[in-house]
Formats: C-alpha cells, structure tokens, sequence
C-alpha cells in the first residue's frame, strides 16, 4: 500500500512540475515588449564643442601684449603776432637803377642826366614805419660853357626814415640823413671854367616817395622818387655852394 501510495504521489508531484513549468513558458512568451526609445546623445549644438575645435589657450608669453598708448599731443606753439607800427624782424635787401641828375648847381656848367643806382636793406617791410639803410651813387657827364668836358660821379650812404601803408600795394613817403663823396674827372686838357677842387665830402638830406608791391612771400618790387639836398657843396666856389640832385629808380629785391 505504501509503495503504491509512494509511486502515485510522486507522478502527481511530477505532473503538477511539467504543468507549472509549462505556465512559466507560456507567460514568458506573451510578456509585452518594451517600447521605451534608447537613450539617445543630445544633438551636437546642444553640447560643448569637441576639443579640436576650441581656440588653443595662448601661452603665458604669447599673450597679447597692451595697446600702446599714445603720446600726448604737444603743446600749442603760440604764435607771434604781427607788429603792426613796427616789425623789425621782417627784412628785405633791394638794388636797382635809374636816372639821376642835379640841378641849381654852382659848378659853372651844364650837367648832363646820368645813373643813379643804390642798394638797400629795409627793416618792417610790412609795417607802418620803417627803417632804411643804403649804399648809393652816380655818374653825370659836365659841360661848361667854355667847352669842356668833364665826369662828377658820387658815391655815398643814407638812412630814411620812412612811413608807408602796410599792404601788398605800399605807398610810401621818407626822408633821412646821408653822406656823399663827390669828385669830378677831367676828360680835357683845359680846365673847367671857374675854380674847381677834385673831390668834396658832403653832407645829404635825401627825401622822396614811392610805391612797393609784394609778389608771394618773398619778392618786392620799388619804384622811388628822391631828391637829396647838398647843403653845403665844396666842389666849387662860388657864392652859393648849396647842390640839388634828383633820382628816378625802379627796384627789385628779396624779403626775408
């Protein structure tokens, strides 16, 4: 009884095995799939750029070095103003030439027109005074009522004095003080008529006008009227020793 009791037991215990085992089976195979995406990486932009493409950090010597800073810009030169009265520092150096010529001469004869001719410097060229400085001269051929010839030539110094009005266009008046060597040469055998010395040291008053004309920054062009008294002329001697002369020039020159 036990054995058959043994045996029926464990074919149910077997068959109640297969039958679990076979529900285990059937339930694994309709178990739902899972339809969950995968995990995907975030797009490309989302994240950090790759290593490669990042700008290399510089050294610490290759760093950039700072903008240099500029220099203060100078100071302003001030400027000097123009004297209008008188400006001395503005120069010019003129020579010209003309007709000269004397007149109410005490020589006992006739004096023919000949050169003058001067050279000058010309301190406030374009202020209202001026200062004037200058070498002149000049040659006049003689005749005396006898019929002799003869040459006076003189050679000298004046200063002016002069006022004008300061433009590119200057009218202009002076008048100053002077020296003169005068000297006559005989070209005859005959002596002039009269009592005559060779040469004579004279003192001048020269006075005249004119009208000067700037052309760019540094050219000038003159032209001068000038009488000049000789007071006291010792070429001949006579009752009256006082001697006129006239020059008529054109000038050009250089300003400083």
């Amino acid at each position: 009884m036990n054995c058959r009791a043994l045996k029926r037991g464990t074919k149910i215990c077997g068959a109640a095995i297969a039958v679990f085992g076979f529900a285990l089976a059937a339930n694994a195979q309709e178990a739902p799939e899972d339809t969950t995406p995968p995990a995907t990486s975030p797009p490309a932009s989302e994240e950090q750029p790759p290593a490669e493409k990042l700008p290399p950090c510089p050294m610490p010597e290759q760093a950039q070095a700072p903008a240099p800073i500029p220099p203060p810009p100078p100071a302003p030169v001030a400027e000097k103003k123009h004297n209008i009265v008188f400006a001395p520092q503005e120069v010019a150096i003129t020579t010209g030439a003309g007709v000269a010529n004397y007149f109410g001469t005490p020589t006992n004869g006739t004096m023919d027109p000949g050169a003058g001719w001067d050279a000058r410097l010309t301190f406030g060229t374009r202020s209202i005074l001026a200062l004037e400085a200058a070498y002149i001269g000049s040659s006049n051929n003689i005749d005396t009522v006898s019929g002799n010839h003869g040459q006076v030539s003189s050679n000298g110094l004046d200063g002016d004095f002069r006022v004008q009005l300061p433009y590119a266009v200057q009218p202009y008046i002076f008048s100053g003080v002077g020296y003169n060597h005068m000297a006559i040469t005989r070209t005859d055998s005959v002596t002039l008529a009269g009592p005559v010395n060779n040469s004579d040291d004279q003192l001048t008053v020269p006075a005249g006008g004119g009208l000067a004309g700037y052309i760019g920054k540094h050219t000038t062009l003159d032209l001068r009227g000038t009488y000049r008294y000789i007071p006291d002329n010792g070429i001949t001697i006579m009752n009256s020793r006082a001697l006129h002369q006239w020059v008529a020039q054109a000038h050009v020159g250089y300003v400083f």
